[in-house]
């Protein structure tokens, strides 16, 4: 069981977490991945993490990337100027504040928002406090029926909710012809775990609309293939 649903977390813990990105003055994929294990990672699935990060598991933010994929593509976001951000599929939020955060560098006015079926986590609860953001408790499908992504029309838009290939598929189609959503991100593009995304993702990535950029790497302590990081770029 993650340690967010049997521990109360410390704010003043996230506090001090949330400063070391505000205040890291090295956003290149190196000095990212050097931070991002001090800021904590997910304690799930242990079988799919490196074993190498063990001291990280389970502490602060909890993020459930690979900090070698997760550094290249936030040194890549680092030098964007976007001007709202929308995740899709949250769960308890560390991967949506790292993202936030780095955006938020170029562009502090950054309009934000992180949608999941889940009741907003407290490690969310605490962030609210310190960057208003607006979190969506829903199905990703059921709010483009009622058009609420195309009010908040995002410049950038990572899509992480259900990992079926019709659910990826219709996530992606809610923004595709959305001409101000450029950057289209979407996860577990070449995780074993996940084959209908990874069947999904090789499908789209040459649509004559976009660019892409795929972030891959692995440890070698790990037994197979897992996350990704596919980004697509609006021509």
């Amino acid at each position: 069981m993650n340690i967010l649903l049997n521990k109360a977390i410390d704010n003043k813990e996230i506090v001090n977490i949330i400063d070391k990105i505000k205040n890291h003055g090295d956003f290149s994929s190196e000095g990212l991945e050097k931070l991002i294990p001090q800021l904590g990672l997910n304690n799930e699935v242990l079988n799919e993490q490196p074993i190498e990060m063990a001291d990280f598991f389970g502490k602060g933010l909890k993020i459930w990337q690979y900090p070698n994929q997760l550094s290249k593509f936030g040194s890549y976001i680092y030098n964007l100027s976007i001007e709202s951000y929308l995740e899709i599929g949250c769960r308890w939020g560390g991967t949506f504040i790292f993202n936030n955060e780095i955006l938020r560098k170029k562009n502090p006015n950054l309009k934000s928002y992180a949608c999941d079926l889940i009741d907003k986590s407290e490690l969310l609860q605490i962030y609210s406090g310190i960057h208003n953001f607006e979190y969506i408790q829903g199905s990703s499908q059921d709010l483009a029926t009622k058009k609420h992504f195309g009010t908040i029309n995002p410049n950038m838009v990572f899509i992480d909710g259900d990992h079926a290939y019709e659910a990826v598929k219709n996530d992606f189609s809610i923004f595709e012809n959305m001409l101000l959503t450029k950057y289209i991100v979407i996860h577990d593009i070449s995780n074993d775990a996940c084959p209908d995304v990874a069947a999904f993702w090789k499908e789209i990535k040459n649509n004559p609309k976009f660019d892409y950029l795929e972030f891959l790497d692995q440890y070698d302590s790990v037994h197979g293939t897992y996350l990704g990081i596919g980004l697509l770029i609006r021509k």
